[in-house]
């Protein structure tokens, strides 16, 4: 039983989407401008490069800077997901 949610955990982390990915399909989609994408990038950008600063001194990630990294990922995906609900047109 364990092994079976194990594997289910891990598929379905698999599948889950990044914020580029995300990002691209609402352009794809035409639901994100191209402008609200290059703010969603470079907002991914500075994230990416927050965590890679953390880590760069020890090679790890204490517990309150994993729960920052958490709380900045959280905050992208409400702004994409909000991005993309606002019937903005191209």
């Amino acid at each position: 039983m364990k092994q079976l949610i194990l594997t289910i955990l891990l598929g379905t982390a698999a599948f889950a989407a990044t914020p580029n990915a995300r990002i691209a399909q609402g352009v794809r989609s035409g639901e994100l401008t191209r402008h609200e994408a290059r703010r969603l990038h470079r907002q991914d950008n500075r994230i990416d490069a927050f965590a890679r600063h953390q880590r760069r001194d020890g090679g790890g990630l204490t517990f309150h800077e994993r729960q920052r990294i958490d709380r900045l990922r959280d905050a992208q995906s409400r702004d994409i997901y909000r991005q993309k609900h606002d019937r903005q047109d191209r």
